[in-house]
């Protein structure tokens, strides 16, 4: 599901301020971050979010909430999350959060 859509779903924008990025995130239906402040930003406002750990310990500093999961690279780095790693974890959580699928109950 996700992998199918993951190059026509990449956007980039630059130049904004934490009120406007607050307003873009709650507007997605998932957004995919390395452990930065952005996936707290994102976390509270209720985006569902998969965080990329390296270095710092999930389980410390993972953003709260409920649709937030947390993939923890070996041994501090996270060029040890594969890629197949992240899709799956995008695909359970967009199965758990999507407005869609919760009503017609797609696969």
């Amino acid at each position: 599901m996700v992998q199918k859509h993951i190059h026509a779903s990449v956007h980039v924008i630059a130049g904004l301020n934490l009120r406007r990025l607050a307003a873009i995130f709650s507007q997605l239906n998932l957004l995919i971050c390395n452990d930065t402040g952005t996936t707290h930003l994102a976390a509270a406002v209720g985006t569902p979010l998969v965080a990329i750990f390296g270095p710092t310990d999930a389980r410390q500093w993972k953003p709260l909430g409920k649709n937030c999961v947390a993939v923890q690279g070996q041994n501090g780095v996270c060029d040890t999350v594969s890629v197949q790693e992240v899709i799956l974890a995008a695909e359970r959580l967009l199965q758990e959060t999507s407005f869609l699928n919760k009503i017609c109950k797609l696969d």
